[in-house]
């Protein structure tokens, strides 16, 4: 058994760190809403301004690929890119109008979809017309 003033002095080390990962979690939850609100107040004033960023904001990491898979197993046919992109919006309350947010979202999904592609879980069905490309799961 070991020292009970050891263990005392790295329980409550271990709450410490607790406390700070669940501080820094909730200040990053409010500087991703900060920065959204920001973006937001940009576009109007500056429709055509490029906000340049590494992830769109909306999704957590992995959650976007999930939720296309879950989007194309509902879909009782197959789906364009903009389908899904407008459904994963709508799920997350926003605007189709909102072109910055939709054309950034557009870019994740098909990132997504060709990723799934390249592992042999999706399909990507081209049209002899020259219509848009869609995609569906491979059962």
């Amino acid at each position: 058994m070991a020292e009970p003033h050891l263990v005392g002095a790295l329980r409550k080390k271990r709450a410490e760190i607790v406390g700070r990962i669940i501080s820094l979690e909730k200040e990053f939850r409010q500087r991703r809403a900060d920065l959204r609100h920001l973006d937001a107040t940009l576009r109007l004033f500056a429709p055509n301004l490029a906000l340049s960023s590494s992830r769109n904001g909306l999704f957590r990491r992995g959650e976007c690929s999930r939720r296309v898979l879950t989007v194309l197993r509902g879909a009782e046919q197959s789906l364009t890119t903009w389908d899904i992109t407008d459904q994963l919006l709508a799920a997350k309350r926003v605007s189709p109008s909102d072109t910055q947010t939709r054309n950034a979202l557009h870019k994740t999904v098909l990132a997504a979809l060709n990723g799934g592609k390249n592992k042999g879980f999706i399909e990507r069905i081209d049209s002899d017309q020259g219509a848009a490309t869609n995609w569906r799961i491979i059962s």
